[in-house]
């Protein structure tokens, strides 16, 4: 019998939604490409999984949900639970909290610390690959981390995110201004992408400046992990400003905007085959 999953990921900034199945032999099936509503438009996001939800028709249907950003997710989990007629909700957690733990293995100082979302990407990744690999999720905040060959999570770096570094620039000088990355509106204007290697005005040189130093430290990690493996990781990305950064860069393999919910699926798939 076919499993249908509403996976929900309520990250930083904005929320993921979308249908996953999971198939008869217990393997990931479908799944469907992800609706993305900001975070600030909670109405939003509860009517985007009333739709899933109305869709689903097996007994052993769930809600799967995962957050790191509580304040968001906690109110939704609430207004999803009342809906008539919805799947049993259940919380993808770290080694701390309530609810499914994310069935990665992290070798770090505080494996509670570690965030549900970098445990869900590496999962994924690590199930895509086979083999060692680097998660970059270029988001509000950009993480690089590293999974070795049998699977284990070894951590990673943390840095500010392109929103972020163009915040802080305009935020701590007196005349740079107030930009988003390409796509994104900032008082109903969006920045233009930079026409070559040179910042021809200020905004444009921002945006290299911040763009290049995300894509030299994900090159940097690469070189660091590489030498702990033994050799070169593939490298996958995620993130809403995956695509922007890493394109045409030839060291990453895979650029998969709904990573994490490829992780939630394999989460389940691994927690009901332990049940």
């Amino acid at each position: 019998m076919v499993t249908d999953l509403l996976l929900v990921s309520v990250g930083n900034s904005r929320t993921r939604i979308a249908h996953g199945r999971v198939k008869p032999d217990g393997t990931r099936g479908d799944l469907e490409p992800a609706v993305v509503v900001e975070n600030t438009d909670p109405d939003a996001a509860l009517a985007a999984a009333v739709r899933v939800i109305d869709r689903i028709e097996s007994e052993s249907a769930r809600i799967l949900l995962a957050s790191v950003n509580d304040p968001i997710a906690d109110p939704l989990a609430e207004r999803l639970a009342a809906v008539p007629s919805a799947p049993r909700l259940v919380r993808l957690v770290s080694a701390s909290g309530q609810g499914l733990k994310v069935p990665m293995v992290a070798e770090v100082e505080n494996p509670a610390a570690v965030g549900v979302d970098r445990l869900l990407t590496a999962l994924a990744a690590s199930d895509r690959t086979q083999g060692a690999c680097v998660v970059v999720d270029a988001g509000t905040a950009v993480t690089v981390d590293f999974v070795d060959r049998h699977g284990i999570f070894q951590g990673g770096v943390i840095a500010p995110g392109l929103g972020a570094m163009l915040r802080a620039m305009h935020q701590t000088t007196a005349k740079l201004p107030l930009l988003a990355p390409p796509g994104r509106l900032v008082d109903g204007h969006a920045a233009a992408a930079p026409r070559g290697p040179l910042g021809k005005n200020t905004s444009e040189a921002m945006l290299l400046g911040a763009s290049r130093a995300i894509v030299g430290l994900v090159h940097d990690r690469l070189n660091a992990y590489a030498e702990l493996a033994g050799g070169y990781p593939r490298i996958i990305a995620t993130g809403g400003d995956a695509g922007l950064l890493f394109e045409h860069d030839d060291l990453v393999e895979h650029i998969i905007p709904d990573l994490l919910l490829m992780g939630m699926q394999a989460a389940w798939i691994r927690a009901a085959a332990e049940a």
